[in-house]
């Protein structure tokens, strides 16, 4: 069996990934307000007012991100890194495919030298690896997964 990663550290790094993208979309915003001669996000409703319709687009579809962002952030920051035995929220499910932590969606990321993949438990993946146990598989897309280990 491979090394397993704690799950503190999986945490760790899904919070400063998630927060890093909120950051990005944040300093968008005020590149798009400041660009308009405005300075910070409290005067959007003033700013959409005087910048053009596409700039306008853009910042509220970066707030609806940002809000979302801030929602899976919450849930990344609730999670207890409790022993799984079965994938649930917090668990790490290592595949001969891909190595997973059940938590939110993110990208790849890298912990230890690993590569993980952030999975929702909304995903349709992850409804396929739901209550499934160690050393059972189940196929999604086609594509078989062998789970290695579940922690």
């Amino acid at each position: 069996m491979e090394k397993r990663i704690s799950k503190e550290l999986l945490i760790e790094a899904c919070i400063v990934k998630h927060q890093n993208v909120i950051d990005d979309m944040r300093t968008r915003v005020a590149d798009l307000l400041g660009d308009a001669g405005l300075g910070n996000e409290e005067m959007i409703e003033t700013g959409i007012q005087v910048m053009n319709a596409q700039k306008a687009v853009e910042i509220q579809e970066l707030n609806t991100q940002i809000n979302f962002a801030r929602s899976e952030l919450a849930i990344l920051q609730s999670i207890v890194p409790n022993h799984r035995d079965t994938p649930g929220l917090g668990a790490v499910v290592v595949t001969n495919r891909k190595k997973f932590f059940v938590s939110v969606s993110i990208e790849e990321f890298v912990v230890g030298g690993e590569v993980y993949f952030g999975l929702s438990t909304r995903s349709p993946l992850y409804k396929k690896m739901e209550g499934k146990k160690q050393g059972e598989s189940f196929d999604y897309n086609g594509t078989r997964y062998d789970i290695l280990d579940l922690y």
